[in-house]
């Protein structure tokens, strides 16, 4: 999660949408497959209507043409019958006995063009009005076989210089015309077709006649109205279909043109004669394509609708893949940064947590920058903006390739998580070890000047270090404890500093505590305790130093070594010192009701004087006790003050402005330097006791004592020597010239009624020295 390793989707993720993808592209493919289904269905089910109304009509045409050409044929059997009557009996007919018998028939017969009989005497043709057709060409056209059966229909015939197709109606001459005589009747094949060039037919449709012994007759094509005569013998295995029943259809190749088609058929009951209708299959084959239009034009547009809305919905979760990829990225990425932040810096210490082998450690940096406030409050926060994000940068290109990942957690601070990173050690050589080389690194990116806004910046940075697992084993106790080490290294103006158990204030017991204390200071159950202070020259008491106590209701007396530092550490600093504060002055308050003018010292912390109004809380405190200022002295380290040189120099001075005398507690310990030590206003040094407990012994301490006493006059102040416990120690401070003591040696701490009773009660009222020499003047 550095700058090369930040995923912008999990891998949860990427599977959820490829799943939620696969589920969509599922349901879209049973829509498709649903809309094919029934798209083949439809044309499957028209293509089985039309094959089986094609079946059915064809057989219904068939029959319709049956029954009209077996009608129609019945004028010109019953006229050759009635020929054939009227001559039969007789011994001897005539040439004229014959032409009047055709000439008689023919006046009734309105369908035959012609009546003739042929005989050994020759050949007879008449037609509707009597006359004679008869020629040597005609004779050889119109040559019959004898009908076997009574009655046969002949192939057709055309006379000569006629090109109109006549279909013959034979019957057997009687005999008393001539042994092998046929009587015939020659009616216009067209006549017999005319209802065909009504019917409603596809394409290609045609009708065919034959006989029953498959002879072809007439096939006629109704779409150009063409008729053909005579042809090719009808197969034996259509004449066994055909006589199988009166009528019906089959399916196979025309004879004719071999093309695969649809044949309907049927028997008249009275003649030898079969009509036939037929479709070729490549007309209902245009017929289904038609029919199937609408059911593939249905599926086109579904199948569009699918893929469309597919594609759409493919986008659409693209999309929101993208919004979620974008979203994601928002959760887990700092807006101005763009660098991870803590939710997601917690899930990459997590994963290096649940990866981590046994014996693998890596580290937790937190960065805090120094003075970053004063960048918003001078250049504005656009350029505090300018000045993370290039931070932020340079972080990540430094560890870059390691790893690690560089998360900005909020306002100015920055984590860093270090995998691999071996402990610091001070093998070979004294090298630093990778912990403190980092940090050097780190320091050195970040205290690279910039510009911004015509300005150069250089800053630095407050780091805590914590380890896992030696100091935690969560993301959360990890941050923590480099929490805790960072405002350790604050504290103390070092570049970095390492968790230590001994730092951690914050344990679920020490919350509980805190929470407790927090209490007590609301109750204002806490005590003051008062340590005198002596001057060495006669032993007077000059002052007494206010110290807290606290009983706990079930633990007993806390110890101040345990209890403070949850005051120092937490908000609980400002109501602390503010309870300590109003009992001081309100006991200060009554001694003075009872003649005692008596100076109280009070400690403060380097937190009350970041805060602004402190001294105007110190003002109201004295004004509400009527208390003179001269009579409180404030107490603060000397590396408190060291801490923000210039603003507590500015804070000491609005309390001094107050007429509260000011001390420096501690001195020694805080590197002070005399350039700055001379601008404090303050009144006395306190000497640490660390350089008194040994001063019989440690040559050093005694020089440290001797130089600091000297440096104090040198500046006008009062010295005061803490934890003096001996005689010896109280006589080397007195031949050093120091002013004042305190410690076990004269008195330990005591309660309001043991000052009273062993200290006070001893001195006359209203005639209490105070404050050696600084008092009267409210120096």
């Amino acid at each position: 999660m550095s700058s090369s390793a930040d995923p912008l989707i999990s891998p949860q993720r990427g599977a959820q949408f490829a799943r939620r993808y696969r589920r969509s592209a599922l349901m879209l493919g049973l829509a498709m497959l649903l809309l094919v289904g029934t798209a083949v269905y439809l044309v499957v089910r028209d293509r089985t209507q039309v094959w089986s109304t094609a079946h059915r009509n064809q057989e219904d045409l068939a029959v319709a043409m049956q029954s009209s050409i077996t009608e129609l044929l019945t004028q010109p059997i019953f006229s050759v019958q009635n020929v054939a009557a009227d001559l039969s009996g007789r011994t001897v007919v005539s040439r004229q006995d014959r032409l009047d018998a055709l000439r008689v028939a023919m006046r009734y017969d309105t369908l035959s063009t012609y009546l003739g009989m042929r005989t050994e005497q020759g050949l007879l043709l008449v037609d509707a009005a009597g006359e004679i057709h008869l020629s040597a060409a005609a004779a050889r056209t119109l040559s019959f076989d004898v009908p076997a059966g009574g009655l046969r229909l002949g192939s057709l015939v055309r006379l000569p210089d006629s090109e109109i197709w006549y279909m013959p109606v034979e019957i057997p001459a009687p005999a008393s015309l001539d042994a092998g005589g046929v009587v015939f009747a020659l009616v216009p094949a067209t006549r017999l077709l005319s209802n065909a060039s009504s019917l409603r037919v596809l394409p290609g449709s045609f009708v065919t006649v034959f006989t029953t012994d498959g002879r072809r007759l007439i096939r006629y094509r109704t779409e150009e109205g063409v008729l053909e005569a005579n042809g090719k013998p009808v197969p034996e295995v259509v004449l066994k279909i055909c006589a199988a029943t009166p009528s019906g259809s089959f399916a196979r190749a025309s004879t004719v043109d071999g093309r695969p088609t649809i044949f309907g058929y049927s028997n008249s009951a009275v003649l030898p004669l079969i009509a036939s209708t037929g479709v070729p299959e490549t007309a209902l084959e245009a017929q289904w394509r038609s029919l199937a239009m609408g059911p593939l034009m249905v599926l086109s547009v579904g199948v569009l609708a699918v893929l469309v809305f597919g594609l759409r919905l493919r986008r659409a979760l693209l999309q929101q893949r993208d919004h979620m990829d974008r979203q994601e990225y928002m959760l887990r990425h700092d807006f101005l940064t763009d660098l991870p932040n803590r939710y997601a810096f917690s899930a990459f210490v997590d994963g290096l947590i649940g990866r981590a082998l046994v014996g693998e450690s890596f580290h937790v940096l937190l960065l805090d920058l120094n003075n970053f406030k004063d960048i918003n409050d001078t250049l504005g926060h656009a350029a505090g903006d300018t000045v993370l994000k290039t931070l932020g940068a340079r972080l990540k290109t430094l560890v870059e390739g390691r790893g690690a990942c560089v998360a900005r957690l909020g306002g100015d601070e920055i984590a860093i998580c270090v995998p691999d990173l071996p402990a610091d050690s001070n093998e070979a050589g004294n090298e630093a070890g990778a912990v403190t080389r980092l940090c050097e690194e780190i320091q050195a990116a970040l205290n690279t000047p910039m510009i911004i806004h015509g300005v150069e910046l250089a800053v630095t940075a407050s780091i805590g270090v914590a380890a896992h697992p030696a100091d935690a084993r969560t993301s959360t106790e990890l941050l923590r404890c480099a929490d805790i080490a960072m405002y350790r290294a604050k504290q103390d103006l070092a570049s970095h500093r390492a968790y230590e158990e001994t730092l951690d204030h914050f344990t679920p017991e020490a919350l509980a505590m805190r929470a407790e204390f927090a209490k007590a200071i609301r109750d204002e159950t806490l005590t003051l305790v008062y340590q005198p202070k002596l001057r060495l020259a006669d032993g007077a008491l000059v002052g007494l130093e206010v110290l807290s106590r606290w009983t706990h209701p079930t633990k007993g007396p806390i110890p101040p070594v345990s209890f403070l530092p949850l005051a120092e550490t937490t908000e609980l600093i400002h109501p602390f010192t503010e309870l300590v504060l109003r009992k001081a002055i309100g006991q200060v308050a009554r001694w003075r009701a009872i003649g005692h003018e008596m100076p109280v010292a009070v400690n403060i912390s380097a937190n009350n004087l970041l805060e602004q109004h402190f001294a105007d809380t110190v003002r109201t405190l004295l004004a509400d006790a009527d208390v003179p200022p001269q009579l409180l002295e404030l107490e603060v380290t000397e590396s408190a003050v060291m801490r923000y040189p210039e603003l507590m120099l500015k804070r000491l001075h609005d309390i001094r402005a107050i007429g509260v005398r000011l001390s420096i507690d501690d001195f020694g310990t805080g590197y002070a330097s005399l350039a700055y030590l001379k601008r404090l206003p303050v009144d006395t040094l306190k000497i640490d006791r660390m350089f008194v407990t040994h001063l019989d012994t440690d040559e050093g301490d005694r020089r440290i004592v001797r130089s600091s006493i000297q440096l104090a006059h040198g500046f006008g102040m009062t010295v005061v020597a803490e934890g003096v416990e001996t005689q010896v120690a109280a006589d080397l401070l007195k031949r050093k010239g120091c002013d004042q003591v305190q410690g076990f040696h004269f008195a330990r701490p005591l309660s309001v009624a043991e000052i009273e009773a062993h200290w006070l009660a001893r001195l006359p009222r209203r005639e209490l020295e105070i404050a050696a020499d600084g008092v009267a003047d409210g120096r």
